[in-house]
């Protein structure tokens, strides 16, 4: 999560503009039987800085080499190329908002659309590449990380999309393999030498197996939780992690 530190005159222009039109201090100060500007500049205090971006991206992907010629597998013996396989084609559109309040909570959220057509996967029993029909994806994450004291840190993000094929026999099917629900979960110990670690999960909500597009199938929900240990290369601005061990998987 990436943040950009705004200045403090551009901070009192967007909470005037938040804050006084959208949010009317005038009607919460009534509600309180309070003043608006000590409304306003109580709103304003609570907020080190805010970050309101909007995004569009096209997408264009052609299959490597990899992906127009079939090697032998035990689900397919013949070596053959996919002349029929077409470039992904898409785009995307994102809004979202990211505030730091005090600067030890920091919240993001998001809302993205994304269409995808001739999506390329493989084939779980030939694994010959085949090109999907056109999908949609609506969904949002939401991020919180909080830093009780100067050197622990709690981060939390929950994920959901809906993935359904916009066109083609499974029209309004999920996708397989795409869970509608994500929730992951650490908390980490940094020393000041740039070495960090402690504790994480993720969850996934069920979901439907590979080549199920037909929704008949599920795969019930996952939990995993692990440790990890993260080291920071603060002369390079860099990140590195040493490892990531997972403990247990239910």
């Amino acid at each position: 999560m990436s943040y950009q530190r705004m200045t403090l005159v551009e901070r009192m222009d967007i909470f005037k503009l938040l804050y006084v039109e959208w949010l009317k201090p005038s009607a919460i100060a009534t509600a309180l039987n309070r003043k608006p500007s000590s409304i306003t500049r109580e709103l304003e205090k609570g907020v080190d800085f805010m970050k309101i971006y909007g995004k569009y991206g096209t997408q264009f992907k052609y299959p490597f080499l990899d992906k127009l010629v079939t090697v032998p597998t035990p689900g397919n013996t013949a070596i053959s190329l996919n002349t029929g396989l077409k470039p992904e084609e898409g785009f995307t559109v994102e809004g979202g908002i990211g505030l730091n309040f005090k600067q030890f909570v920091k919240l993001d959220a998001n809302i993205y659309y994304l269409k995808i057509d001739n999506e390329i996967f493989a084939d779980a029993l030939t694994w010959v590449y085949m090109n999907m029909d056109p999908i949609d994806r609506l969904g949002t994450n939401i991020g919180l990380t909080v830093t009780p004291v100067k050197y622990v840190e709690l981060d939390i993000v929950y994920g959901f999309v809906k993935a359904e094929f916009s066109e083609g026999p499974n029209e309004g099917k999920t996708v397989p393999l795409m869970a509608a629900h994500t929730f992951q979960g650490s908390l980490m110990l940094r020393l000041p030498v740039g070495l960090s670690f402690g504790p994480n999960i993720l969850f996934k909500s069920k979901m439907y197996p590979a080549m199920d597009y037909t929704n008949t199938a599920s795969i019930g929900s996952s939990l995993i939780w692990g440790l990890q240990a993260r080291y920071v290369i603060n002369k390079f601005k860099g990140e590195l992690a040493v490892f990531q061990m997972c403990v247990h998987q239910k």
